[in-house]
């Protein structure tokens, strides 16, 4: 399973996994498996303990790892300068990040970093994969999760551009639109052009 050496920061350590795996257990996402699909589970991923300003995830660093969060708080950022972030929200106990990575090993598009002490379990591609084999069940869900949950984040977010591009709305007012019902910024930009807008724009 791949190291976070290039990723986690100076305070990051693997902790006991027999002291720990009860808080993964714990976790939403693997409550309701059996003891044998838990046992998969446990053997492929690894607990890590943080410390609050320990960098997580490099943003433009390949990764391939995904992280359930058990205890603390997390906060995404997007590097914009040197020495200059943007906060995109936290992540929170029983909540996943990287999880795209996961699927799909590239460079990460966002920079994650300890906002607290906390636990973290990291889970890999090659782990996931080894999932497949041996607990496709938990496999299947956790994928089916990974889609949802980015949908999910993707329509928040197009949801919050919205508002930035369509500020009439937040005082009852319409913008002007075209004839097919779209305002022109509505109309100019994609879902995912107002994502690259509201960040990049």
């Amino acid at each position: 399973m791949s190291q976070m050496q290039n990723t986690a920061g100076p305070h990051a350590s693997q902790a006991s996994r027999a002291d720990l795996m009860p808080r993964l257990r714990e976790l939403p996402q693997f409550r309701a498996i059996s003891d044998a699909e838990f046992a998969a589970v446990a053997n492929v991923v690894r607990p890590i303990k943080v410390r609050s300003g320990d960098i997580l995830f490099e943003q433009g660093a390949r990764g391939d790892t995904m992280l359930f969060v058990a205890e603390g708080r997390l906060k995404t950022e997007l590097v914009t300068g040197p020495g200059q972030t943007t906060d995109l929200g936290p992540v929170t106990a029983g909540q996943v990040v990287g999880e795209m990575a996961a699927l799909d090993p590239a460079p990460r598009a966002a920079q994650v970093r300890a906002a607290s002490d906390g636990l973290v379990f990291e889970l890999g591609v090659s782990g996931l994969r080894e999932l497949r084999t041996t607990a496709p069940a938990v496999a299947a869900t956790l994928t089916s999760s990974i889609i949802a949950d980015v949908t999910a984040r993707l329509r928040s977010i197009d949801q919050r551009i919205e508002q930035e591009l369509n500020p009439h709305a937040q005082r009852g007012k319409e913008p002007a639109k075209s004839a097919s019902g779209e305002s022109d910024k509505q109309k100019e930009l994609s879902p995912f052009g107002r994502l690259w807008a509201r960040f990049f724009g």
